[in-house]
Formats: structure tokens, C-alpha cells, sequence
């Protein structure tokens, strides 16, 4: 009865059906809208069309009719000059009849002048304000072209004047911008004033950054003249599709969408919370590329959009239309250091354009991709032995490990361990010899969170870096003014934060956002309460993108992500049981091998090992409430927002799929069909456990499960059925606390809000 009362109440919810039948992975882009697959050439052609006005009519906005394009007047040259080292340099005025309207736009060229005459040099086309990447080119034998297709200097407001009946919006027409010079320079153009070499036509690239990047790509796609481009960190939704930028993944959400950008149809804004119904995405464009040569070029670190993990989504996607084109090499990801402006080398972008062009000695530049998150889980499967399901009857904490590919809770949470697990050190990374220990939390910019926008805070904070565990860098946040903490008189209670799905960022990004400002959980939780927090970066994530699915499963094949992202919860509270009273004269806490200097083991605040809660984002919704069902009386209380549905009902969701293949954090649970996966070995009815069960298993601790109604992720109805169900499990006891509100999943202002006050609350009972 209480199954069919939600179902009706949750099934009348606007929005709700339509949502369980979206799909959260990108769309198939080899078929056709009406649904027949695509197998040639000739189809893939017609194809093109259909992703040409799928990806104008629900992101970029329309191009005017190709018949009404501009058409060029005249060039002017306004200066040139030759150096004493033979580089050619013009600035010229260009300009055409847009639609009955004169534009004119300036462009300026550089080149080596000492160019033999009539030998055709490639032609490098890139925005104003990449003018010292353009140089690198001149270097390398390239003709530069700068055109105003930047915030700089942009020419392409005066072409969207001269095009009213277009929609295309900021970003479209500035590429529009690079393709009408390109009419220009490919006609074997006369200046009055000033001689330029010829263009080798078969050799057009076009790059540019963030931005910019997003233009070059759209540019690439739009215009089959370019024959090489890289996208330099361009995010979303070019790069990155909408789908894998959601708020789950640190994004640049469609949020970001706005009048004073400009950049994208207002309509995008629409899918927030809904991102999977979009009809047209990130992938779409860079299909059109193909068979031409194409490079992601993104920072592993990087904070503005560009999300590692959505591009790889993006190439493998794209790959099968490569293929079909008989042209697999010409689709790479390149990966940077640092964060979206660091670390740029110029010179890679120009060796991929050579590798376009096979110029010598380039061959074996870019070898077959290797993408960190990658997981092919049929490969996976064939090398698993075959499995025997445990009894139902089994201990719940045995059957989670069967799951989790262990034999028990141990080998589950330390893939590869041996024996028996022991409390670890704490040591210190930054430590009394200098901030070199602290690069990486310099790096991901752990100190972002210092200035608190919550009401009533009122402490200080500092913070310090900490290896746990197998070397799991994490930081823990006090409310001191310094690393002495001498204002601490009492142990603190201890909040350990587990993130989304932030591969490129972990626990930084927007996951502290209060009122719009990058401050609000961690600082809310430290300077608003006077609580400690301890955040670290989840396998794959963040600092720790090398330990990847790609990486993970080749060391531990028989593990999972999911049961080491527990261990390395496990590995934190060791490291707060060595801080707490009495701990310190416990052997396992410190090995004794380094008595003194900057690796002894640190000495931290008392901390209280007895009030240590949880609080979860998404995917670290999901660790937390197993990591309170399988490390009992070691963890006071969970917080888990969104990011849980319950595993043996899947109808309408993508769910199951998207943790067993494509996160890749549970691949047992793979071996179980589901409405999008046919049966491997189990019926999905024999999951052997499910989260009714499981979060029943962590009273009477008090937990909260925050679930909004539009996560995308998640089966509304049967989220709230396991709540109900798991609740018996406290009684009387009033710390059980279900909140499902109309609102999508996102982690900001209502969110940690919310977080802070339940903690605070709870604390105020322990």
C-alpha cells in the first residue's frame, strides 16, 4: 500500500515521468533522429545535417542562410612592416557586404618574410588575445592570422546587427568571424601595399583558450576548410558535454548561462536539474569535425568547466564516428598539469598540426589514447572468474563486501591488502620545513575556503595538510588562527566531507558556494560551528586522477572504487582515533621509525573520535552510507545528499549502468540486468543488498537523506519507498530525517544550509 500511495503521488509530480525516460548517457550520434543506425559514409553526411541543427537549435543559436553569407568588398592596409629578421607584419581592415550592411573587421598577419615565393605556407588562424601563441607558429614556418574573435577586440556583434533572422549567439559568431577570414586569406587575396606568401589550403588549423577554445571547436565543426584545431580547456558544453557538467560532476553548469555572456541560447538555462533531456550536446560538435584532425587539450586541475571526465565521455563518443571514417588517429586528449591557465605549452598545439599534416618526424607524437577513466567492463568481466552469489541470509556486512569484490569487509575497503588493517600515522605535508610539502593543496587550492559568507562565523581558521592512509593527501580544516591551535581547550568534534563526482577538482570547486561565493560548507562548518573538517580526494579525483578506473582495475581487478573510497574514509578516522585522547600511546599509531624531523608523525588538536560525522555529496552520498554500514560504532552520524537509488529497482534509470560501466565504482554490479542492461549472470532482484537495508543497518546514529525530486540520477519513487522502509529502524528515536524537496540536485545555498544546521543539531546530542 505504501508503495502504490507514493508511486501516485510521486508519478503526478510535473516533469517526473518525462525525466525517467531521458537518457543520462550522450545520445548515439551513428542514428538518425528517427532511429535507424548509420553504417556509411553517405548516411554519415546526412547525418551531419541533423547534428548541424540539432546543436544551432538548442545551444549556439542559428547561422543566417548560407546563400545571404557576406561576401567580401575590400582589404585596407592600415600598417606593415618588415624586421630586421625577416618577419612580415600587416594589420589590415577587411570589409564585406553582410546582408545589404557594410562590416568591416581587422585582422592582423604575420609571417616570415623570407618565404620562397610561390611555396604555399600553412595558415594558423587564432584570436587577438593568443597573439604569442601565433608567434610560436611564425617560428615553426606558419602564417598567423589574428582576428577579432575575442573580448579584446570582436567583430562579431556587427555581423549578428547585419543578420537579424539569426539566433546564432556569441560564441557561434565569433567563429562565424574566423570562417570569413578564411574567405579572404584562401583566395589568394591582393593587399594593396604589401605582398603575402600563398596559403596552403590543405593546411588550416585554428586554436584558442577556454572560451575561445569553445569558438575553435565550433569553428572546426562548422567550417570544413579547417583542416586541424585544438580545443585549449574550452568546458562546456563544447568539450564537455551538458550531460557529465552538471552540478554532480563541479561543472560549468548551464546555470551559467546568462544575458551578459551571451554565449549560449537563454533555452540552455532550462535543462538545470534536467541536463539529460537536452536534445543536442557537446559531443554533436565535435562529431562534425570528423575525419579532420581534433585535440582536447585540457588541464587535469582545472576549475573552470572543463571537466576530465565529460571530455572523455566526449572522445569515446566520438570515436565511433572517427572510425566509420576510417580515420581513428585523427581524435586525441591532451593532458596538462595544472590548473585552466597553467601550464599551457603552445608548442604541443603546433606538433599536433604537424602530426595532421604527417610531417616528418611526427609520427610518433600522439599514440592511441589513453584516457584515465576509462573502464571497458566487458574486458573487465571476461577476466573475472565466475562468482557464486551470497546467501540472502548471509550478515549485511558480507554481502556488502561480496559487492564491493571482497571477501569480506576488510579486503573489500583495501583492494590488494594483506593481513590485518592497522591504524595509521598522520604525517605532516607541510610540516616545519616549508610550504614545499603542501604543493599539492596549493595546487588544488584547498585555501579557498577561508572567508566564511554563513551567518555567525566567528572563528578563525587555518589548515593543515595530512597523508592518511596508503597516501591520501586530504587536508583538515580548524577553527584556529594557527597551526598551534592554542586557543583549542576541549577535542573537537570532527566532520569528514566526501565529494561528487569532481574528477578534475575533488573536494575544492563549487561544492563551498554560499550566496554565489566559493565559501560555504567548509567555512560554514569551521568559522560558523568551531567544528574540524577533514576533506580528501576520492580514488580518480582531484589530486589522485592517476588512480583512475584505468589505473584502479589494472593493480586491483577483482576490487572496486567504490570499496576503496570507503577505505580510504576508514583511513581517515584512523588518523582522528591517533588524535584523540589517550591514542597517542598507542602503538599503531606511529611506526616509530622516524622519531624527529618533517616526517615524524604530526601532532595535531585533540580531536573527538566519538562525535565524527559524515557529510556526502553525490557520490560521496553514496560512500558515506556504506562507510557507515561498514565501519559500525566508528562514525556518529551521516548526512548523505542525493546521490543514492535503490540498486535492485531501476525502472526508468540509468543508474545501475552508470556505476557498474560507467563510473566504473561497482563493476559487480554489472552482472545484473536491469531495464538498460541485459541480464549477465544475476536477475536484478538478487542484488544481495539494497539501501533500505543498508541505511536501516547505521541506526539509531542519526542520519540525514536529502534527496531532491529532480536528480536525474536517482528513482524519485523508490527513494522515498527504501526511506520509509529504513525508517522503522529508529523507532521512537527523532534522528532519522527524510527531506525530498521540488528541486533539483545541487549542492549550494539550500543545500548547505541544510548540511550545516542538521550537523549542528546533531552535534548538540552527542
Amino acid at each position: 500500500m505504501v508503495w502504490r500511495a507514493l508511486l501516485a503521488l510521486l508519478s503526478s509530480h510535473v516533469g517526473l515521468a518525462q525525466a525517467f525516460t531521458s537518457t543520462s548517457n550522450l545520445p548515439a550520434l551513428l542514428v538518425f533522429e528517427n532511429g535507424t543506425a548509420i553504417s556509411s559514409t553517405t548516411q554519415w553526411a546526412a547525418r551531419r545535417d541533423e547534428l548541424k541543427s540539432l546543436t544551432q537549435e538548442h545551444i549556439l543559436g542559428t547561422l543566417p542562410p548560407q546563400e545571404l553569407y557576406p561576401t567580401f568588398q575590400k582589404a585596407v592596409l592600415r600598417n606593415s612592416s618588415t624586421t630586421a629578421d625577416s618577419v612580415g607584419w600587416a594589420y589590415v581592415d577587411l570589409t564585406f557586404n553582410a546582408n545589404g550592411s557594410d562590416v568591416t573587421m581587422p585582422i592582423e598577419l604575420i609571417w616570415q618574410a623570407n618565404t620562397v615565393a610561390n611555396i604555399a605556407v600553412p595558415l594558423f588562424l587564432t584570436q587577438w588575445n593568443h597573439r604569442d601563441w601565433g608567434v610560436v607558429g611564425v617560428q615553426r614556418g606558419w602564417m598567423l592570422a589574428l582576428y577579432a574573435g575575442a573580448d579584446t577586440r570582436d567583430s562579431s556583434s556587427d555581423f549578428r546587427k547585419a543578420y537579424p533572422g539569426a539566433t546564432f549567439r556569441k560564441i557561434l559568431a565569433r567563429a562565424f568571424v574566423a570562417s570569413r577570414v578564411l574567405d579572404f586569406l584562401l583566395s589568394d587575396p591582393a593587399i594593396p601595399g604589401v605582398t603575402i606568401p600563398k596559403i596552403n589550403a590543405s593546411r588550416v588549423a585554428i586554436t584558442g583558450h577556454s572560451r575561445n577554445g569553445k569558438q575553435s571547436l565550433i569553428a572546426a565543426a562548422f567550417d570544413e576548410r579547417i583542416t586541424a584545431v585544438v580545443g585549449s580547456s574550452p568546458g562546456t558544453p563544447v568539450s564537455a558535454p551538458i550531460r557529465f557538467s552538471s552540478p554532480d560532476f563541479n561543472g560549468e553548469t548551464v546555470n551559467f548561462v546568462s544575458p551578459g555572456r551571451d554565449w549560449w541560447l537563454p533555452s540552455v538555462k532550462d535543462y538545470f536539474g534536467r541536463e539529460d533531456e537536452i536534445p543536442a550536446d557537446g559531443h554533436m560538435i565535435i562529431a562534425l569535425i570528423a575525419p579532420r584532425h581534433a585535440m582536447i587539450a585540457t588541464a587535469r586541475s582545472d576549475g573552470e568547466g572543463d571537466v576530465t571526465f565529460a571530455g572523455e565521455q566526449n572522445v569515446l563518443a566520438c570515436q565511433a564516428v572517427y572510425s566509420l571514417l576510417e580515420a581513428p588517429n585523427a581524435l586525441r586528449v591532451h593532458y596538462r598539469e595544472g590548473r585552466h591557465h597553467g601550464f599551457v605549452d603552445p608548442q604541443v598545439y603546433f606538433d599536433w598540426f604537424d602530426f595532421a599534416a604527417s610531417v616528418e618526424g611526427t609520427q610518433d607524437l600522439f599514440p592511441a589514447i589513453t584516457l584515465p577513466h576509462e573502464f571497458n567492463w566487458d574486458a573487465w568481466r571476461a577476466a573475472q572468474p565466475r562468482v557464486e552469489l551470497p546467501m540472502q541470509s548471509a550478515p549485511l556486512q558480507d554481502r556488502i563486501a561480496w559487492l564491493l569484490g571482497g571477501k569480506d569487509v576488510a579486503s573489500a575497503i583495501s583492494p590488494g591488502a594483506v593481513g590485518k588493517t592497522v591504524f595509521g600515522a598522520a604525517y605532516c605535508e607541510s610540516g616545519p620545513v616549508g610550504s614545499e610539502w603542501d604543493y599539492k593543496a596549493a595546487l588544488m587550492m584547498h585555501d579557498s575556503f577561508k572567508t566564511c559568507s554563513l551567518p555567525n562565523c566567528t572563528h578563525p581558521m587555518t589548515r593543515q595538510s595530512l597523508s592518511v592512509g596508503a597516501f591520501v593527501t586530504s587536508s583538515l580544516f580548524l577553527p584556529c588562527s594557527d597551526l598551534t591551535c592554542k586557543e583549542i581547550t576541549k577535542p573537537l568534534p570532527v566532520i569528514i566531507f566526501i565529494h561528487g563526482f569532481a574528477y578534475q577538482l575533488g573536494f575544492t570547486g563549487i561544492y563551498g558556494l554560499y550566496n554565489g561565493k566559493n565559501t560555504g560548507l567548509i567555512s560554514g562548518l569551521v568559522q560558523g560551528l568551531g567544528v574540524a573538517v577533514l576533506a580528501l580526494d576520492m580514488p580518480g579525483h582531484g589530486s589522485r586522477q592517476t588512480e583512475g578506473a584505468a589505473n584502479f582495475y589494472r593493480r586491483y581487478p577483482a576490487g572496486s572504487m567504490l570499496g576503496a573510497m570507503v577505505g580510504n574514509i576508514a583511513a581517515a578516522l584512523d588518523v582522528i582515533h591517533c588524535a584523540s585522547p589517550g591514542a597517542s600511546a598507542l602503538v599503531e599509531c606511529h611506526d616509530g621509525s622516524v622519531p624527529s624531523g618533517p616526517y615524524a608523525p604530526l601532532k595535531l588538536p585533540l580531536l573527538d573520535e566519538t562525535r565524527v560525522t559524515l557529510v556526502g555529496y553525490s557520490l560521496g552520498a553514496m560512500v558515506a552510507l556504506h562507510a557507515a554500514a561498514l565501519l559500525p560504532h566508528r562514525i556518529a552520524g551521516v548526512a548523505a545528499f542525493g546521490g543514492w537509488s535503490p540498486l535492485r529497482d531501476m525502472a526508468g534509470t540509468e543508474f545501475s549502468y552508470l556505476l557498474s560501466h560507467t563510473h566504473a565504482l561497482v563493476p559487480r554490479l554489472g552482472m545484473f540486468g536491469d531495464a538498460t542492461v541485459p541480464s549477465i549472470d544475476f536477475p536484478q532482484s538478487s542484488v544481495p543488498y539494497d539501501y533500505d537495508e543498508l541505511i536501516a543497518s547505521i541506526a539509531p546514529s542519526p542520519v540525514l537523506l536529502y534527496a531532491p525530486l529532480r536528480n536525474r540520477f536517482a528513482n524519485a519513487v523508490a527513494v522515498k519507498v527504501a526511506a520509509v522502509n529504513a525508517s522503522a529502524a529508529w523507532g521512537e528515536e527523532k534522528t532519522f530525517t527524510f527531506v525530498q524537496p521540488d528541486a533539483p540536485s545541487d549542492f549550494q545555498d539550500s543545500e548547505v544550509t541544510a548540511a550545516v544546521n542538521w550537523v549542528s543539531e546533531t552535534l548538540s546530542h552527542l
